[in-house]
């Protein structure tokens, strides 16, 4: 959010999206206040009032409203992916700068960064200022059937819908047209004043097979999850001699870290949190059903960590990735084969030494 010196705040503040930063009821002294027409230090003055939040009321002490920046970089320190709702009119420009100006020390912030937006407009300007800026619509209603066409339309990667209005046919409609689709809850407060709980949809929701979960109670869901995997059937397990090579990779901010797998991990049941493209150095952190497919080609060697290629690189035959396949001077061609998250094994081989189809 903008307040007077056009500088960005982190903050939600009250009333609705068109008309958003009042700060009665939340922030001592608030009534009559709105952020935007306050200045940067005005606004970080004001002391959230600690029962006004869901969380214990002693984190909520003598807390003020942080900058945008500084919310980006406690966020990195606590290695913590980003998603920047834009409230308010002139928020994109200035948010798509402040990425900019961060780049250089996150070179990663475009690919661990999320925008979204209730303001198709904003959002649709957002995506066009930079093509790697993962950006979603958000719908807090039932979303116009039109809602998948209006996102390819503004150039987004992603449809958010509020969790009561998640169904099969809305998932399947945005995944057929390359979207992801995340699900997202109301605000704890006014779940309570509904008599609903998170949980109540848990089930509903994961069986629509959304990517993400935006949730109040994320413990409730990793149990919820946790279960899921415990209760559901085994997947065949591979000893290392039947199974190519595996490679994961650690998330870090500063740089993604490749790993081999030890033989002895069970490849079939540890799959990379984060995917990192060795062709166009993009990340991918995993939602609820993963990244999807990749393309890989298992090591060869303690000096050779593999190559790993998302779909889109893998589609231009001449990218860096057919060098590596080409296997350089003495070697055999190497074989790239199609791997998918969702069950963590080879569906099959395609292409090799650079000869892809």
């Amino acid at each position: 959010m903008l307040v007077r010196e056009k500088k960005l705040m982190q903050c939600h503040g009250g009333g609705t999206d068109g008309k958003a930063g009042s700060t009665a009821g939340w922030v001592e002294g608030g009534e009559g206040r709105v952020i935007q027409e306050n200045t940067i230090d005005e606004v970080q003055q004001l002391r959230l009032i600690p029962e006004a939040y869901a969380c214990p009321n002693h984190k909520a002490e003598a807390v003020g409203i942080p900058t945008l920046e500084q919310a980006i970089r406690f966020c990195y320190a606590e290695k913590i992916g980003v998603t920047i709702e834009l409230k308010g009119d002139g928020t994109a420009e200035p948010v798509v700068a402040l990425l900019h100006s961060l780049e250089k020390e996150f070179p990663d912030i475009f690919a661990t960064t999320m925008c979204s937006s209730f303001n198709v407009g904003r959002i649709t300007l957002a995506a066009s200022l930079d093509k790697r800026l993962r950006t979603a619509v958000l719908y807090t209603n039932p979303p116009p059937k039109d809602f998948v066409d209006v996102a390819v339309k503004a150039g987004v990667m992603q449809v958010d819908l509020r969790m009561d209005t998640i169904t099969e046919e809305r998932v399947q409609a945005a995944h057929a047209e390359g979207l992801r689709f995340k699900a997202w809850f109301r605000g704890p407060d006014t779940m309570k004043e509904l008599k609903m709980s998170d949980t109540d949809f848990f089930e509903q929701i994961f069986s629509c097979k959304v990517d993400t979960i935006c949730t109040n109670m994320p413990a409730a869901l990793v149990g919820f999850l946790e279960g899921k995997s415990e209760g559901g059937k085994k997947r065949k397990s591979e000893s290392s001699a039947e199974r190519p090579a595996r490679r994961f990779v650690r998330f870090d901010p500063a740089k993604p870290k490749v790993h081999a797998l030890r033989d002895e991990v069970d490849r079939s049941s540890t799959p990379p949190e984060v995917f990192h493209c060795d062709d166009c150095g993009a990340q991918f952190a995993a939602g609820l059903r993963g990244f999807e497919v990749y393309m890989t080609c298992g090591s060869e060697g303690d000096d050779d960590d593999g190559y790993d290629v998302c779909m889109s690189c893998y589609a231009k035959p001449k990218g860096p990735w057919s060098n590596y396949a080409k296997g350089g001077k003495g070697k055999k061609k190497r074989k790239f084969v199609v791997c998918d998250r969702n069950v963590d094994e080879e569906e099959g081989e395609k292409g090799e030494g650079g000869e892809g189809g």
